[in-house]
């Protein structure tokens, strides 16, 4: 009897266990399929947005018009900053494609200048040589990633696979879609030279928006900020500056490395005039999701509240496997100010803030804009299709088509199963934009 009992205990045990095993299985091959979604997303919006850099540049070089020209630089800035978020999300190392990433940051920070300083102006023929580099540059990258995404698809290159990729090792000649990335970059070292731009179209994006110290603030104090921004945290990592610092005598990057085996890195980027964290970036692997969406609005809030960003409330939060993405945004005189978003990055494992992007706040600091609207909320709702179920609405200042602030009135609404955002001009009842999202 007690023999039939042992074995039918043993036979139900096994079967828990072998139960609990294959949900568990499962489990982690389903969120191992979302995170290899997320990256070969990211990896396609990567492609998505160099192919239009490259339609932008071509057509900004050929038409005469300045007002279509504006269109297309404000165009070209605004790919250029995703293409740059689209690379923070691959689990490639900070440090890694250092050309890339500089490529991108010059063609942002050189055409938001242009977008300023020449509206309704001709292109100077020093512009268009510029721009003409830079679009050649483009049309270079954007090929050799095209060719990277091909060799994705017929080699079945699994993002999620690699983890906290190095690009600058020399044993990837195994790996044809890594030593191609490489290749890539190295490409865009050598070729970067015949690009010349002037201190001021790189660096006086940044930083000519804003309250600055009289002096610039030394590498050793940037460690610091560095550090005093991080928090707690950064008693778990040994900081430093940058091996590859960014092509810019206004910027400082510095390295934040964790002494444990795992090799979390941390990659800042500190204005050296203004003495603050342009962004940072940490690239680690991440456990089983425990945080959810409100938890992660809580953490992001918390984070800029104690960096003293108090005037910041949150406009959006984006969910992916391993991460949540807060958006926020300054809120004055209960106007929303979209063109001085800040970007916090979310550990879903265990809450860490391991992102931060402040790039549009600290450029584009000083809006001179009328905050009272002109039109009441009851005029501009006319102005917006009645077929739309309007559900909210606020006072917003966004950047519209031509690269000027306006204020808006923003209304959200819904037609059929799509959700609607619709930016009606405060000031002139004009349509300013249509957005779809979900």
């Amino acid at each position: 009897m007690k023999r039939n009992f042992l074995i039918l205990f043993l036979v139900i045990t096994l079967s828990v266990v072998g139960y609990w095993g294959f949900k568990t299985n499962r489990i982690l091959a389903q969120w191992e399929l979302q995170a290899e979604n997320q990256y070969r997303n990211a990896f396609q919006e990567l492609n998505t947005h160099l192919n239009s850099l490259e339609g932008e540049l071509a057509t900004a070089l050929v038409t005469k018009s300045n007002e279509r020209r504006l269109v297309k630089l404000n165009n070209i800035w605004r790919d250029a900053f995703a293409a740059q978020e689209d690379l923070g999300e691959l689990p490639i190392a900070g440090a890694s494609l250092v050309e890339l990433k500089n490529l991108l940051a010059k063609l942002e920070t050189y055409t938001y200048r242009l977008s300023q300083e020449n509206i309704n102006q001709n292109l100077s023929s020093k512009d268009w040589d510029t721009l003409n580099q830079l679009h050649k540059q483009v049309k270079v990258t954007a090929t050799d990633l095209e060719n990277v995404h091909n060799k994705i698809e017929k080699e079945k290159f699994r993002w999620s696979k690699q983890r906290h990729i190095i690009l600058e090792e020399k044993d990837l000649d195994s790996n044809s879609i890594l030593s191609s990335l490489q290749i890539l970059d190295k490409k865009l070292n050598l070729t970067q030279g015949d690009l010349k731009l002037t201190q001021k179209s790189v660096d006086d994006f940044l930083l000519q928006l804003g309250k600055v110290k009289e002096e610039k603030i030394e590498d050793n104090e940037a460690i610091d900020i560095a550090q005093n921004f991080l928090g707690a945290r950064s008693r778990n990592f040994n900081f430093k500056l940058a091996e590859n610092q960014v092509e810019s005598k206004n910027i400082i990057t510095v390295a934040a490395d964790s002494g444990d085996l795992n090799k979390h890195q941390i990659i800042f980027d500190i204005s050296r005039i203004q003495g603050e964290v342009i962004w940072f970036l940490e690239n680690r692997d991440y456990d089983d999701p425990e945080i959810d969406s409100n938890q992660v609005k809580k953490f992001a809030q918390d984070f800029v509240n104690q960096n003293n960003y108090d005037d910041l409330v949150i406009t959006g939060v984006d969910m992916t496997r391993d991460i949540g993405t807060v958006n926020l945004v300054p809120k004055m005189k209960n106007v929303l100010i979209y063109p001085q978003e800040v970007r916090v990055k979310v550990a879903l494992d265990n809450g860490d803030i391991i992102g931060f992007n402040g790039r549009q706040l600290l450029s584009n600091r000083n809006i001179a804009i009328n905050l009272k609207p002109e039109l009441s909320l009851e005029e501009a709702k006319k102005r917006v299709n009645q077929r739309l179920d309007l559900k909210k609405n606020n006072l917003v200042v966004i950047r519209n088509d031509r690269g000027k602030n306006v204020l808006s009135y923003e209304f959200i609404g819904q037609l059929k199963k799509d959700q609607y955002k619709i930016y009606i001009n405060a000031e002139t009842g004009r349509e300013e934009k249509v957005i779809k999202f979900s």
